[in-house]
C-alpha cells in the first residue's frame, strides 16, 4: 500500500470539541475504509472478518468497540501519523497515511456534503423505519435468521439506499457483504454508524472549518 502525506485543511475558529470530533471520527473512518481495502495477508483478513461478526449491535458499545478493534488490526506502518500541525486561518494537519484510504474518506465527506439534506433525510427515515420494525433491539449474532419478510425487505432496501448516500463502490459493497457473512442487518447497522461519523466531518466542512484534499 502506498503511503504519503494527506492534508486536512483547517479554517475559522475551532473549539476543543471540534478537534476531539475530528481526531476520533477520522480515526474511526480510516479504520473502516482500511478494512474495506484488499488485505495483504490472509490471517489479518480473517481477523477483520471476525470483528465484523463479533458484536451484537444493540447500542453504542458495539460501534465503539467495532472501530477500536478494526483500528488495532491496521499494521502500525499504515496507521495515520501526524507529520505537522499548524493552527491559523487557514491552518492544517498533515498526516502520513495510506493515500487510497485518505482519498476515500475525503471523497465520501465531499459527496455527502454535496447532497447533505437528501443524505440526512434518508438516514432519518431509515432510523425511523428501524425503530418501527423493532430492529434496534435485535442481537444480530443470534436473531438475524428470524427476520420477518417485511423486516428483511426494509433492511435490504435501506442497505441499498445508504450505500448510495455514502457513495460506496461496487468493490467496497462486495467486501462489506463478505465480511458481514451475508448478514444484511449487520451491514445496515455498520452503514448507519458509518454515516453518523461521516456526518460529523461533513458538519465541520459545511461550517468552513475543515477541508479535505
Amino acid at each position: 500500500m502506498e503511503t504519503g502525506t494527506a492534508r486536512l485543511g483547517l479554517d475559522g475558529k475551532w473549539e476543543l470539541n471540534d478537534l476531539s470530533d475530528l481526531t476520533s471520527v477520522y480515526t474511526q473512518l480510516y479504520a473502516l475504509a482500511f478494512s474495506l481495502s484488499p488485505a495483504e495477508d490472509s490471517s489479518r483478513d480473517e481477523r477483520i472478518d471476525y470483528v465484523y461478526t463479533k458484536f451484537p449491535w444493540r447500542g453504542g458499545y458495539s460501534a465503539v468497540n467495532f472501530y477500536n478493534n478494526l483500528y488495532y488490526l491496521i499494521p502500525a506502518k499504515y496507521r495515520p501519523k501526524i507529520d505537522s500541525i499548524h493552527y491559523s486561518s487557514p491552518g492544517h494537519i498533515d498526516l502520513v497515511e495510506v493515500m487510497a484510504v485518505a482519498a476515500t474518506i475525503a471523497a465520501t465527506v465531499r459527496f455527502v456534503a454535496s447532497a447533505v439534506n437528501h443524505a440526512h433525510e434518508t438516514y432519518r427515515r431509515i432510523q425511523k423505519g428501524s425503530h418501527d420494525h423493532k430492529l434496534s433491539k435485535i442481537n444480530v449474532k443470534k436473531e438475524e435468521l428470524e427476520l420477518s419478510e417485511a423486516q428483511l425487505k426494509f433492511v435490504r432496501t435501506s442497505v441499498e439506499e445508504l450505500s448510495k448516500v455514502l457513495n460506496l463502490t461496487v468493490q467496497e459493497r462486495r467486501v462489506l457483504e463478505k465480511r458481514a457473512q451475508g448478514n444484511e442487518l449487520t451491514e445496515l447497522k455498520i452503514m448507519n454508524s458509518y454515516y453518523r461519523r461521516v456526518k460529523k466531518l461533513v458538519d465541520l466542512h459545511l461550517k468552513g472549518k475543515l477541508f479535505l484534499d
